[in-house]
């Protein structure tokens, strides 16, 4: 790069031009180019060079020190990422809580979902700059590829319909059409003609269980499965109750209705009938073992840990705010907030 001056003398009398080479590599970035690389000056401009002595990487990866954080030696790792020397004498950088990066180069991360909130000069994915730089996103999700993630884009799918009043979030959809008027637009909908508001889908096939003829995806139509949601392709059913030993609640005593016998053979038989009122859900769980014995949840998900499954929960997450009735509904039903802060006043629930 060069600099020029003019000294006006007089009015008349002007000086020659005078241009002076500026040394980008001592302008405390090191020219741009990586640190403890080498940064050559040039006629009107510099050079990026390799790593200096004691270093190894590149410019595009980075130069890290040769020698491990051991026994004294000098850490590879940036200043705030923790070394953590390996039994086959590698070392492990980890960027300290509030940095992100690869280890070697860390960036500040003010929401610490793990990016930075500038990109870094590495190739690794945490080094890639954060496109949400106050709300936690480890994803990085952005439905519309606008640069913005979906957890702080006012419209996430991008057809210009803010995310409040979009019945399709995640997909475009201008019309909003929605045939069956549940809370799901066509162009999101696993069930279009049927109301199926939970959009339930056990095999996972994006067909919802309410319109799907194969709810559990084993190849065996609904009204000819004796286990319509756990998969059991041979359909054994060792006590020929019609109830497939892979949902069967005593699958040694014929139980058709799922309610326990009155034979003394089976420890499942005696949980019933001391407790005759329990009927078996069908999800695949025993009742004495399942976290809601009458509400359908194979997942068995259980996010406070209560005992008690989501689906029959009315405190997901344990924060004593619950998730439908007052002082509800929570704001956030899977993360504990006794307090509901709502820093945005956006409110999801309400």
């Amino acid at each position: 790069m060069y600099v020029f001056d003019i000294d006006l003398k007089s009015s008349t009398d002007v000086a020659p031009l005078v241009c002076s080479d500026v040394n980008e590599c001592e302008d405390g970035r090191n020219g741009g180019c990586v640190a403890n690389s080498i940064c050559s000056n040039t006629q009107g401009s510099f050079r990026c060079g390799p790593c200096k002595s004691g270093y190894i990487g590149d410019q595009r990866q980075g130069c890290r020190a040769k020698q491990g954080c051991v026994n004294g030696q000098p850490s590879p790792c940036h200043r705030n990422a923790q070394c953590i020397p390996q039994r086959d004498g590698a070392v492990t950088c980890t960027c300290g809580v509030g940095w992100a990066g690869n280890g070697f180069m860390c960036g500040e991360d003010t929401d610490i979902d793990g990016f930075p909130d500038e990109k870094l000069p590495c190739p690794e994915t945490p080094c890639q700059k954060d496109n949400c730089l106050t709300v936690p996103n480890s994803g990085q999700e952005d439905a519309d590829s606008d640069g913005i993630g979906d957890a702080c884009d006012e419209d996430a799918d991008g057809d210009g319909i803010l995310n409040m009043e979009d019945n399709c979030v995640l997909v475009p959809n201008v019309n909003q059409r929605n045939v069956d008027q549940d809370v799901f637009g066509d162009a999101c909908d696993n069930c279009r003609l049927i109301n199926n508001n939970d959009q339930r889908d056990t095999d996972g096939d994006s067909k919802g269980d309410a319109c799907d003829d194969d709810i559990d995806g084993d190849g065996i139509r609904n009204a000819l499965d004796n286990c319509e949601k756990v998969p059991n392709t041979d359909q054994r059913d060792r006590d020929g109750d019609g109830v497939g030993d892979a949902c069967d609640s005593c699958p040694d005593d014929r139980n058709p209705d799922q309610v326990g016998t009155t034979i003394y053979k089976h420890p499942c038989v005696l949980y019933h009938l001391f407790n005759p009122w329990i009927i078996h859900d069908g999800d695949g769980h025993q009742d004495s073992r399942d976290n809601c014995p009458t509400v359908i949840n194979s997942s068995q998900l259980d996010t406070d840990r209560d005992g008690l499954g989501d689906e029959c929960d009315d405190d997901d997450d344990g924060d004593g705010i619950p998730d439908e009735l007052p002082p509800g509904p929570d704001n956030c039903r899977l993360i504990p907030n006794p307090r509901q802060e709502d820093s945005d006043g956006n409110n999801p629930w309400a």
